[in-house]
């Protein structure tokens, strides 16, 4: 099992993976309390912080592997190498925010509606509120019939409620978003022949339309509980912060995660070990799926002539030199690469 091989890898390196994940969690620490701060600072944090520093932790921890070097060095060492063409934009982060904006939004309307149907529109009151607004014929009246909307405790805390639900739902969709994606960045760290990020991509999305069932069923199968154990306290200290303590939607939000992160501490060196281990097993699929985007690649350029005889035959040797190797990876392993997930890597290396 994979979670097995994590936390065995994990007590072997204990030391050195403590103080790389104490750094980590230092810088990302830092950018919370920025944006808890000022929350318009995540435009700077996120994209020249957490994603950068995020990969140059996966990095140092593949690393590991295979040297034995000063992890705190490599850390920063790895660190500009995110912007590189290789690597930038592997987190596909721009696709995870749109897509947590639009859960955010529907789980939001979805909880208001809910609300207002079973607790907001009978409350005392409430209707004398909505007869305001809806006889509102300007933006003063308008401006006044909504501030007694808002002092109305009722939907105040109806529209609380669904803000921080949205929004709980929309941060866990958007780290899952950028972690799974994190995976791709295995591609071009542990094989010979690095692509820019845009042919990685599209490996990884054919690679993981092949494996997607075995995917899900090895990666919660390791880290369900790490993932349950984030929910719960990033649930629980949206509770505290925005109704013990009142806080905005955006400050309980990164109060949240705050106390998420300094409480998972003990769990990131071995979720993105999981990864790591889950792409080493996965070495096969990707192979395959490397075959396959190159046969379409050749027949594209064969239907516009834009191959010549030369290139064409090229290009053939190698795909039938991948398969080769493919098919010889596959009898010698017979089946260890899912079994010993750390073989691969030995060999590769």
């Amino acid at each position: 099992m994979i979670g097995k091989e994590a936390w065995k890898e994990y007590k072997k390196d204990f030391g050195a993976k403590s103080t790389l994940t104490a750094m980590y969690v230092f810088i990302l620490a830092v950018c919370l309390i920025l944006n808890i701060w000022a929350g318009f600072t995540m435009v700077i944090t996120i994209p020249f912080f957490v994603l950068p520093f995020t990969f140059a932790y996966l990095s140092t921890l593949a690393g590991l592997k295979i040297s034995k070097s000063a992890p705190i060095k490599s850390f920063f060492v790895f660190y500009p190498l995110y912007f590189q063409s290789i690597f930038f934009g592997g987190f596909k982060a721009l696709i995870g925010l749109l897509k947590a904006i639009l859960i955010s939004v529907v789980f939001s309307t979805l909880l208001t509606i809910i609300l207002y149907y079973t607790f907001l529109r009978g409350q005392p009151g409430f209707a004398e509120i909505l007869k305001e607004i809806e006889l509102a014929n300007d933006v003063k009246s308008m401006t006044v019939a909504m501030d007694h909307f808002w002092a109305f405790e009722p939907a105040n805390l109806t529209m609380k409620i669904s803000s921080l639900v949205g929004s709980y739902f929309a941060t866990y969709a958007f780290i899952r978003h950028c972690l799974l994606n994190s995976e791709k960045f295995y591609i071009n760290l542990m094989t010979n022949k690095p692509m820019p990020m845009k042919a990685v991509s599209r490996l990884y999305m054919v690679a993981a339309h092949m494996r997607r069932k075995e995917f899900y069923k090895e990666y919660y199968g390791a880290v369900w509980y790490v993932a349950l154990w984030f929910l719960l306290t990033f649930g629980g200290a949206t509770y505290v912060a925005g109704f013990v303590f009142n806080f905005d939607a955006t400050r309980t939000l990164f109060v949240a995660l705050f106390v998420s992160l300094i409480l998972l501490l003990p769990f990131i060196p071995y979720y993105f070990d999981v990864l790591r281990m889950i792409f080493i097993a996965s070495t096969d699929d990707y192979s395959k799926a490397l075959i396959h985007l190159s046969e379409k690649t050749l027949d594209d350029l064969q239907r516009r002539n834009q191959l010549s005889e030369e290139d064409r035959k090229k290009i053939e040797e190698e795909i039938q030199r991948s398969k080769e190797e493919l098919d010889k990876m596959l009898k010698e392993a017979d089946g260890g690469i899912k079994e010993n997930p750390e073989q691969p890597s030995d060999d590769k290396k």
